[in-house]
């Protein structure tokens, strides 16, 4: 009988931060709730992402910008932005397990209720 593993390590470092927003994003490409664009935009846009959850989980240097910024440029119809959440959830739980990854699905939560729309449960 297979068993599920499930991450035993916590967010603690840049490369944690940058795997977080690799995935996701590419779950949320494989989803279609990203529209692919342009290599050098979309660097851009996880370059944004990453200084975000680093300013917010790391407690690195301050992210100054609005914090819907880093997400403006997915594009997503209001109808997918629960799905999109979800995955960043789904994302969390593959990869992380601990104080940190709860504070992100936390701060997930609260930048759907910023789009107005109802949060996910915690997990």
């Amino acid at each position: 009988m297979p068993t599920t593993s499930f991450p035993t390590t916590d967010i603690k470092t840049d490369a944690d931060i940058a795997l977080l927003v690799k995935v996701f994003e590419q779950k949320a490409q494989q989803h279609a709730l990203a529209t692919p664009g342009p290599v050098a935009e979309q660097e851009k846009q996880e370059r944004l992402m990453f200084r975000y959850w680093r300013s917010v989980l790391l407690e690195a240097k301050p992210y100054l910008q609005h914090p819907l910024a880093p997400y403006a440029f997915l594009q997503i119809p209001a109808g997918h932005i629960g799905r999109w959440i979800h995955l960043f959830y789904e994302t969390l739980e593959e990869n992380f397990n601990g104080s940190l990854a709860d504070i992100a699905k936390a701060r997930a939560s609260n930048l759907a209720r910023l789009l107005h729309l109802p949060s996910l449960p915690h997990c």
